[in-house]
């Protein structure tokens, strides 16, 4: 009877909670100006966060800016977003130097890089090559892959 009871209160409820939250909070998004971290200005994590900011400025109509934080290759860009408010207000460029390399490199990181973050899009596909001095034969000193290693 009592689980009865509280069943039909719930439905009957919901209606009213429902009003009373008024629009759907994700209609809403932003309620105020996102920040976005970086890393270091100039950086690729600094120049994909402008390239961003920019559009869902533009999107959203809320100012979206980008918050740089140079320091420790990137460990504490994601410590303070990892500290921030799980509001979706504060957005964390992530990459390699703040969600795989330091679980090896430090014994006590400030934060768990996948528990604490939520990936929402890979935002930038970048290469990095070895190159020498254009004196410097390397193609007699490196025999490249006959197979490619990159994934297509």
């Amino acid at each position: 009877m009592r689980a009865c009871f509280w069943i039909s209160a719930a439905v009957m409820s919901a209606p009213l909670m429902v009003l009373a939250q008024g629009a759907d909070p994700a209609k809403n998004y932003p309620s105020r100006p996102v920040r976005v971290i970086a890393g270091s200005p100039g950086s690729t994590s600094d120049l994909s966060a402008r390239f961003i900011a920019q559009k869902l400025t533009d999107a959203w109509r809320r100012q979206v800016v980008v918050d740089n934080r140079a320091a420790a290759g990137g460990i504490v860009s994601a410590e303070i977003a990892s500290r921030a408010s799980p509001d979706g207000q504060t957005l964390l460029i992530g990459h390699i130097g703040t969600h795989v390399s330091p679980q090896s490199l430090y014994r006590n990181l400030a934060y768990d890089p996948i528990r604490d973050f939520e990936p929402i899009t890979n935002l930038v596909a970048s290469a990095i090559v070895l190159v020498a001095h254009r004196s410097i034969s390397a193609r007699r000193r490196f025999r490249p892959p006959r197979k490619s290693l990159a994934p297509t």
